[in-house]
């Protein structure tokens, strides 16, 4: 089965109506949508000015049988607390939310779909990077 994790950005292009990404994410079986990723969404919607057309939006996105949301395990959770101390180490941290949506990718044994390149710096991670 091909699965996939999506980052913020990836579903924001998609909601924009670019079809590459949709035609992307259609050669796989599972998109997996981080719980992060919609706590990100979430506050993005609310800065905005189309809040409830956003939100139904996803809801009909997340609605799709080959999507599924991942809540945080004890496997991501160990694995954030890896990715943060090699970060932190190596004085390349990247946004916080960022170390747990690449710990879920990684605990998921699935590849990250973003198009952020500082992801590049965690050790390990199987990154598919999208140009803008």
């Amino acid at each position: 089965m091909k699965r996939i994790v999506i980052d913020t950005n990836v579903y924001s292009f998609l909601l924009r109506g670019r079809k590459d990404i949709a035609q992307f994410l259609s050669t796989y079986d599972s998109v997996l949508v981080p719980a992060v990723v919609l706590g990100e969404l979430e506050a993005g919607f609310r800065k905005g000015s189309r809040y409830e057309q956003n939100k139904t939006a996803l809801k009909k996105f997340l609605f799709v049988p080959s999507v599924r949301v991942l809540d945080v395990s004890s496997a991501a959770a160990e694995t954030y607390g890896r990715i943060y101390a090699e970060l932190q180490a190596i004085g390349a941290m990247i946004p916080i939310n960022d170390v747990w949506i690449a710990a879920q990718a990684m605990s998921e044994n699935a590849p990250l779909v973003t198009f952020d390149a500082h992801f590049r710096k965690i050790a390990g991670l199987n990154l598919i990077l999208k140009e803008v």
